[in-house]
């Protein structure tokens, strides 16, 4: 019978880090930053096959390929690191699955969770159920007083590490006591901010993640305890896109400033875009197109409200790096993202993305400029 898995050679002896989920986002993200860092990982399928099928068509080089869509229009690929390829979408995946964990030689260090939204909405979600089963393997290998596992999340939920964990220990109530010991001493669930627009190579079924060059703030994560690996909070980290914050304050800001700069900027042009069947967000890096919308429009915007109710609450260098990453990213000319589906529910994202910064200057009795105006204008328009 054939092996419904795949690893590479001596994976038993390598692997310390996990990934429950094999999205595209994860492996273009989280996995070349556990390379780095030499903390070799293996990928875990929650159902479907597709990865590891992918990765035995590639056992040769033991790697997948991730493509960067380069400002020039150029297209590089990297070939990154991957030492195993496993599926728990059927009874003989989670068998070997599960044993391949138990024959784990180092301690894992890392889970990473590629969940989104619906994942983390109980403690009762497959993808939940499937890291539970997971601790539950790992529960048997460690017994120690080292190291706590740490598990990232890769998806923008709130205080995801957080939701992870609460879930975790309602779970662990119908489980035996000494998996609630396990959960509460030996993991720790960190709360994340991620950012990286990734899409998939064209013909690839998917397999190949696609994405805009690595920005500032890839992966930005909080670690109060300095639970995470040493080598993962190294500041070389931040070739990888990697973050790490000691404080609740400073991730907030990262997560404020990513709704007002980034988030904000994107949903006040995509309207005007839209309303002129633009269809496509690469229209900025046109010369005309960026002296209007650009020059004349968003920096106005970020310049006199944004920074402006920022910049007291999150100073002026971190305010500023981030516009000047987005805005490079905003005008990339061969990354655009539909228009159209940037407006799709633009009234409930201007509320989020716009109302803190309107808050914000109202209560300091600083002024709403026509720009803030002209975003408003083009979101009502949009919608009637």
């Amino acid at each position: 019978m054939e092996n419904i898995y795949w690893k590479a050679e001596g994976a038993e002896n390598e692997v310390q880090c996990l990934c429950l989920g094999t999205g595209r986002f994860l492996r273009a993200v989280l996995v070349p930053a556990l390379n780095h860092a030499d903390l070799s990982p293996a990928l875990i399928q929650t159902r479907g096959s597709s990865f590891y099928k992918y990765m035995k068509s590639r056992s040769k080089e033991s790697s997948y390929q991730v493509d960067t869509v380069q400002v020039s229009g150029d297209i590089t690929t990297q070939n990154v690191l991957c030492f195993g390829g496993f599926t728990l979408g059927s009874a003989d995946g989670q068998n070997a699955t599960w044993e391949f964990v138990n024959s784990l030689s180092h301690s894992v260090q890392i889970i990473g969770m590629g969940v989104t939204e619906a994942g983390l909405a109980s403690a009762n979600t497959p993808a939940m159920k499937s890291l539970m089963d997971l601790l539950k393997v790992l529960a048997t290998k460690r017994r120690d007083a080292g190291n706590k596992i740490c598990i990232i999340d890769m998806d923008n939920v709130p205080n995801n590490g957080d939701t992870i964990r609460s879930h975790l220990l309602n779970a662990a109530k119908r489980e035996d006591d000494s998996i609630r010991l396990f959960i509460e001493n030996f993991t720790v669930c960190l709360n994340t901010m991620v950012d990286r627009i990734t899409s998939a190579r064209p013909g690839s079924d998917g397999m190949v993640p696609r994405g805009e060059p690595l920005p500032a703030k890839a992966l930005v994560i909080l670690d109060p305890d300095g639970d995470l690996p040493a080598a993962f909070r190294d500041s070389s980290m931040a070739t990888c896109g990697v973050i790490v914050r000691s404080t609740k304050q400073q991730l907030d800001a990262d997560v404020a400033l990513k709704l007002r700069i980034a988030n904000g900027t994107h949903t006040a042009v995509a309207h005007a875009l839209a309303l002129q069947k633009l269809l496509l967000t690469d229209h900025l890096a046109s010369p005309s197109a960026n002296n209007l919308w650009m020059e004349s429009y968003l920096e106005s915007l970020v310049q006199h409200q944004i920074f402006a109710a920022a910049i007291p609450l999150f100073g002026e260098e971190e305010t500023e790096a981030a516009w000047k990453d987005w805005k490079g990213r905003l005008i990339h000319p061969h990354f655009g993202l539909s228009s159209f589906f940037i407006t799709q529910n633009g009234a409930a994202k201007a509320g989020i993305r716009w109302g803190p910064t309107i808050v914000e200057l109202i209560s300091n009795d600083k002024p709403i400029t026509v720009a803030m105006v002209f975003a408003y204008s083009a979101l009502v328009r949009w919608l009637t």
